[in-house]
């Protein structure tokens, strides 16, 4: 009588990109089993998993000692890593990106002083997919460089007069560019009716770079010192 005919081919499932695999392969019958044979093959490629940014960042001279954790699913071969780096948390713009040498997992980073800066890192490997061969970004890092100082001068202060009134007066100011790591924290306004006396000081205790006084005398000459 015939027999039915046996598979020849299998497709393995849930195997790890770009990664080597041995495969032996055996015949069964009634008599028993025979020598296997062998072959080695490796799966394409793929984006990496994110890598781990860790915040135990070291500062250096005029700089910081970035560290980080390679991906737990490399997909392949880390050739690189991209570190990007902007000035908010979630990078609606970034400042500039710096490519690492081979696959090294730290990278001493000197940037522009103030204001604060993020930074973020993507692993890349030799993956060719339609979206590119980077990683989805780390983890972000905060920190600021710089060496801190008193806030220079104010500039720009002027009057709105659309909105002034008999007794008030709108004034605003140019923002003082920042000079530490939390930049400016308030700013100090006074007027008076003397020049020669600081007499009724208001302190602003935001960052607001607009101020309305009120509660002045009508007809008379205020003069103000931001």
């Amino acid at each position: 009588g015939g027999s039915d005919k046996l598979n020849t081919s299998v497709t393995l499932n849930k195997l790890t990109a770009g990664t080597r695999y041995m495969i032996r392969v055996w015949a069964t019958d009634g008599s028993g089993v025979s020598q296997p044979i062998e072959k080695t093959v490796r799966t394409e490629d793929d984006i990496p998993s994110l890598p781990r940014l860790l915040r135990t960042a070291r500062d250096i001279e005029n700089g910081v000692e970035l560290n980080w954790l390679p991906p737990v699913n490399p997909n392949g071969v880390i050739t690189s890593y991209v570190i990007e780096y902007g000035t908010n948390s979630i990078f609606t713009t970034i400042s500039g990106t710096v490519l690492t040498q081979k696959s090294l997992t730290h990278y001493n980073w000197t940037g522009p002083e103030f204001p604060t800066n993020y930074m973020r890192v993507r692993a890349v490997n030799s993956a060719n997919t339609d979206t590119g061969t980077m990683s989805e970004p780390s983890n972000v890092l905060e920190f600021c460089l710089g060496k801190e100082k008193a806030p220079d001068e104010p500039t720009g202060l002027r009057e709105v007069t659309e909105q002034a009134s008999t007794t008030s007066v709108y004034i605003e100011w140019d923002e003082s560019p920042p000079t530490t790591c939390d930049g400016v924290t308030w700013y100090e306004l006074s007027y008076t009716m003397d020049k020669t006396c600081t007499c009724n000081v208001t302190n602003i205790t935001t960052n607001n770079t607009c101020y309305n006084l009120t509660g002045l005398v009508e007809d008379a000459t205020y003069y103000i010192t931001l």
